[in-house]
């Protein structure tokens, strides 16, 4: 209702907007710099190679948990409900009261392992172009 009645006094440009317009414009400019710089065709190979890495870990990582649960027989991680008790012997459907028994050696060690690679190498990459924009900007 109170944009119905004041919209026109609400539209007007305001001596406090002025730093969120600034912020605003900054912000393209960054924004713009990342998409010039990320652009394939113009991006370095190692650049190119580090997010292609990054995505094949994640992929292959995410296939495997997908796979752990559709298969009857889990391959990275133990079969836990949520009413189980961590307490519990494996063959109740606990944990052997220690809560890092969920994870099964090693095809679910291996895996959580390559999804931590891959999401540090993804935010080495984010880093990376974050900076040169931000240096490419300044210069």
């Amino acid at each position: 209702q109170t944009i119905e009645l004041d919209h026109e006094e609400l539209s007007r440009p305001r001596a406090e907007h002025e730093a969120v317009a600034l912020l605003t414009e900054r912000q393209k400019a960054y924004n713009d710099k990342v998409a010039e710089i990320t652009k394939w065709s113009v991006m370095p190979s190692h650049w190119r190679a580090l997010i292609l890495l990054s995505a094949a870990m994640q992929l292959m990582g995410g296939f495997v948990i997908a796979a752990d649960f559709v298969l009857f027989e889990p391959i990275c991680f133990r079969k836990f409900q949520i009413t189980s008790r961590i307490d519990d012997a494996f063959l109740d459907g606990g944990l052997n009261g220690n809560v890092l028994n969920i994870v099964l050696p090693p095809v679910g060690v291996i895996t959580l392992v390559v999804m931590c690679i891959a999401t540090a190498l993804h935010l080495a990459h984010g880093k990376i172009v974050g900076r040169t924009a931000m240096q490419r900007l300044k210069s």
